[in-house]
């Protein structure tokens, strides 16, 4: 160990933790003295029901459980892959039909992912990712990119 300089041996350590976000694992361990008191006998030795800021139910993770978390991560990362994809490739024929002039319209998505049963779904197409994309390439190409305002209300029509 590279650190041993500095991982002091006297002491007690409490709480290891070790979590994966999916890109690297973090290592955590709680350091502190140990201390000793006086024994506790009878009834006070007892933890409370109801204790605030504790668990008391801890979930402990199976191998089982892991994998299916992982293969879940796979495949949500495999679907934004393909998602990716779609976009560049839409562009990419939008682009190469050489129009002098691309408009694209500002769409109310806030107002739009407030409808409860379509909400999923827009959120997954990426309009911010295919604008983004769409202005790189008509910049490439030396293409006019408009983005027009939503200003028309449509009250009851």
């Amino acid at each position: 160990m590279a650190e041993h300089d500095r991982i002091p041996t006297d002491t007690k350590y409490t709480n290891p933790r070790i979590t994966h976000d999916g890109k690297y694992w973090h290592i955590s361990v709680g350091v502190g003295q140990e201390i000793k008191g006086p024994e506790l006998t009878g009834e006070t030795n007892k933890t409370p029901k109801g204790k605030v800021g504790e668990n008391r139910y801890k979930f402990t993770k199976t191998k089982n459980t892991e994998k299916l978390e992982k293969e879940t991560r796979l495949i949500n990362r495999r679907l934004g892959n393909i998602r990716l994809n779609h976009i560049q490739q839409a562009t990419s024929i939008i682009v190469k039909t050489k129009p002098s002039r691309i408009v694209v319209e500002d769409l109310n998505v806030k107002g739009m992912i407030r409808n409860r049963h379509l909400s999923k779904a827009i959120a997954e197409q990426c309009f911010s990712m295919f604008v983004i994309i769409l202005t790189y390439k008509c910049l490439l190409y030396r293409i006019d990119l408009v983005e027009a305002e939503n200003t028309v209300r449509y009250a009851g029509i």
